[in-house]
């Protein structure tokens, strides 16, 4: 018997003489009572601790597993565009799903009057600057979620490329209405403007490059491109990056992998909460009846379902969901504590050997989140992801990866616009946006005020006179110097990450779910504006549940409640492992 059986499991007449023979018989009295004891005290310990452990934490597991696997799967049209009912829903997250109507904004360069605003609910038309929105009537009553808004490069806003999850739609009445134009079924996840007039790029499903000319929309050519070779591919990535990458499902394997494992994760975290609670249960009330004198199932049966029970609960479920459920609260509780641990995860960087295969792309498979053409250099585009910015002059088939102004490799292009000679790269997760101008230097885009506490002054004051050509935004203050100003994370992680710029009054506007933020061409914040949105009421399940799962919808500091919970799940995989080495398969 090895070493660890010895320890976790209980055999009461086991020596080396063997456990039925008299010797054995006697040596265990004489020499192993001790230590059985001990075992079975760790053994009753741990029974303790995990009853008590799941009968407490069971609930609020079984929903954090089962809005967890939702989250997990925010691709899903229904999640985004059915929305909570009122009743549901508080009063700040009613305000934050408002506030969040809009993620994509186009203006109009010859009339600023004119804009599209877009998202996963729909696309709608402003020709007021922004005061009133009308949606866009999409041919045969669809209703897709939109990704990309892109301007034709030959007719400018006479004709409008729409990316959706149903394929490439086209409008020529600058939004009024779209039809399909071409790879209908398809998810189109990014649009860019290619070298010349007559080409348009564009990105299927995050995995695939396709081009086509705008005249021949329905004959796009799906181009072959090449893997990353080993000096392009990232050498180290900022911890925050990777931990939040692995507890959303992308940071492991290639993202089907990934997130197959994380929808594991929370289904097997429902099923063992259900599964606990009626092994535990079903025992309560068998004596229950029994001390009633009812007979209720026979003894066979009895045993059979609890059998089946602990089958299901700790010899199979549990032993595979185990290692997931491990890494999922382990990052849960971190990436809660964004606020307090951010800054710190950000500034280590996670060596190479240290690295997931997600981190290595050995595959272009979902991890093309955006792309940009430049004009008059055929062959020539970018492509970026939560990694990194990635360029090839030759249709693919070799690559480089893109550095900042300090020569370090930029770390997350997850939404790229070419804006004149200026490409402008957005990166999630609280990170800053940069802008490459036509000299090839880098700037960094100062959107959130150097004193966090700027915005809520700003709210309080006078500021809100109508801007000249602003169209119906408010202007809340301007920056007294061109230089672009330092950023605090902790304004970003309240909402100056921006999701997209336009072309504004020869600079740019930056959409963020907090302020439009109108900078010069270098990224110099010049003043912020009150963003006006379209009216969209309800909260989409998607941040329904979102509240959810952190708390949000019950109490802005419930971040600290889940990691009393997630601490239970990490008592429940330790001392179900002891459990199940002791009871194997019963």
């Amino acid at each position: 018997m090895s070493l660890i059986d010895r320890f976790f499991r209980r055999d009461e007449g086991f020596t080396a003489a063997g456990p039925n023979s008299a010797a054995g018989a006697a040596g265990a009295r004489s020499g192993s009572v001790r230590k059985r004891k001990s075992n079975s005290s760790l053994y009753r310990w741990a029974f303790v601790i995990h009853k008590w452990a799941g009968l407490i934490g069971a609930a609020w597991l079984a929903v954090l597993g089962l809005t967890g696997f939702f989250l997990n799967n925010d691709d899903w049209r229904w999640l985004q565009q059915v929305t909570a009912p009122h009743w549901l829903v508080s009063d700040s997250v009613s305000m934050n799903a408002a506030r969040n109507v809009v993620r994509y904004l186009q203006i109009d360069p010859n009339d600023a009057t004119r804009r599209l605003a877009a998202g996963p609910r729909g696309l709608w038309r402003s020709d007021d600057g922004g005061a009133n929105w009308r949606a866009t009537q999409f041919k045969d009553n669809a209703h897709p979620q939109v990704f990309a808004i892109e301007a034709d490069p030959a007719l400018g806003w006479k004709r409008l490329w729409i990316g959706t999850d149903m394929g490439l739609f086209a409008t020529s009445d600058r939004g009024d209405t779209a039809e399909i134009a071409g790879l209908a079924g398809e998810r189109v996840t990014a649009l860019a403007q290619g070298a010349t007039p007559n080409e348009m790029l564009g990105v299927i499903d995050k995995s695939r490059v396709f081009r086509f000319d705008p005249e021949l929309a329905s004959r796009a050519e799906i181009l072959d491109i090449a893997p990353l070779p080993d000096d392009a591919r990232p050498l180290g990535v900022r911890l925050h990056r990777f931990v939040r990458s692995i507890h959303f499902g992308r940071g492991l394997f290639e993202e089907k992998t990934s997130r197959l494992l994380n929808d594991l994760g929370g289904l097997g975290m429902l099923t063992l909460a259900m599964t606990g609670l009626l092994y535990w249960g079903f025992d309560k009330w068998w004596r229950v009846q029994a001390k009633a004198g009812v007979r209720g199932m026979s003894p066979e049966a009895k045993r059979a379902t609890t059998s089946w029970l602990y089958r299901i609960h700790g010899a199979t479920l549990g032993l595979i969901a185990a290692p997931v459920l491990l890494y999922l609260a382990l990052t849960g509780i971190v990436v809660d504590h964004d606020q307090e641990l951010g800054g710190l995860l950000r500034s280590i960087s996670t060596p190479t050997a240290l690295l997931t295969p997600a981190f290595r792309l050995n595959s272009w498979d979902r991890h093309i989140d955006a792309i940009v053409g430049y004009p008059d250099a055929p062959g020539a585009f970018s492509v970026g992801n939560f990694l990194g910015m990635f360029t090839t002059a030759d249709d693919g088939k070799t690559w480089a990866r893109e550095s900042n102004a300090d020569g370090q490799p930029i770390g997350g292009a997850n939404r790229m616009r070419r804006i004149g000679d200026r490409v402008v790269i957005m990166s999630g997760m609280g990170s800053t946006a940069i802008i490459r101008g036509d000299d090839y230097a880098f700037h960094e885009a100062a959107l959130a005020p150097a004193d966090p506490g700027m915005g809520e002054r700003m709210d309080r004051g006078s500021g809100r006179e109508q801007g000249a050509g602003s169209g119906g935004m408010r202007p809340q203050g301007a920056s007294q110097s061109a230089r672009p100003m330092s950023m605090s994370m902790g304004a970003f992680s309240r909402g100056f990450a921006p999701s997209d710029v336009t072309a504004f009054e020869g600079g740019l506007l930056w959409r963020t779910s907090a302020k439009l933020v109108f900078t010069s061409l270098d990224g110099a914040r010049l003043k912020m504006f009150e963003p006006t949105n379209p009216d969209s009421p309800g909260v989409p399940m998607f941040m329904w549940l979102r509240s959810i799962h952190t708390g949000a919808l019950f109490w802005s500091e419930w971040r600290w409640v889940n990691d009393i919970f997630a601490t239970f799940a990490l008592f429940l995989i330790g001392t179900g492992l002891i459990r199940w080495w002791r009871q194997k398969w019963m």
